[in-house]
């Protein structure tokens, strides 16, 4: 393990071995967001691009319906990171029951996720804040069960115990798996 680093593992798809309840598809609507996230990080500034990456991604591993948006919010001046990094989030998340007027029904499935201290290309111990306030304000959008958090951030430490955080949410499913070939 590199020092000062972090995994940020996720069951995607989960395996055949699952329990029936964790791997049966759920009948949903997606439920449309569009939100502005602003992030004024102590420990690690990040690019408006820095950002954008790091949420597309967030959305991705959470379950996001395909083809969300996530655009910039400010010109980066270069190589220096803004105070405050602004982005645009446009993205459904699947809620279960029937599909409402104004909703898209949709299939999903349950996906057992678990932030922790190890290693990853995507996140680092420095990353500690955006993901407590991704956890605070974005994660609530989604159909979200067995919430387990222990997040502890110190400002300007990047603290390899700061991120425990495990749940399981209910997001899209991959297309092979809906058509019934995975």
């Amino acid at each position: 393990m590199r020092h000062g680093q972090w995994i940020l593992w996720t069951a995607l798809a989960l395996p055949a071995t699952a329990g029936a309840a964790e791997a049966a598809l759920v009948e949903g609507a997606w439920q449309k967001h569009e939100e502005t996230f602003a992030y004024a990080g102590t420990t690690a500034r990040l690019s408006c691009i820095g950002l954008e990456r790091k949420m597309k991604r967030l959305l991705t591993l959470v379950g996001a319906r395909p083809g969300f948006t996530v655009e910039g919010g400010c010109a980066d001046a270069p190589g220096v990171p803004p105070a405050i990094a602004v982005v645009r989030l446009k993205f459904y998340a699947l809620v279960p029951g029937g599909a409402a007027a104004g909703t898209e029904a949709g299939q999903g499935a349950w996906r057992a996720i678990a932030w922790g201290p190890l290693d990853t290309r995507d996140f680092d111990a420095a990353d500690c804040e955006l993901i407590d306030q991704f956890r605070r304000e974005i994660l609530p959008m989604f159909t979200v069960r067995d919430l387990k958090s222990h997040m502890n951030c110190l400002p300007n430490q990047a603290d390899l115990s700061g991120i425990r955080i495990s749940f399981s949410v209910l997001g899209a499913v991959p297309p092979a798996r809906v058509a019934g070939t995975g």
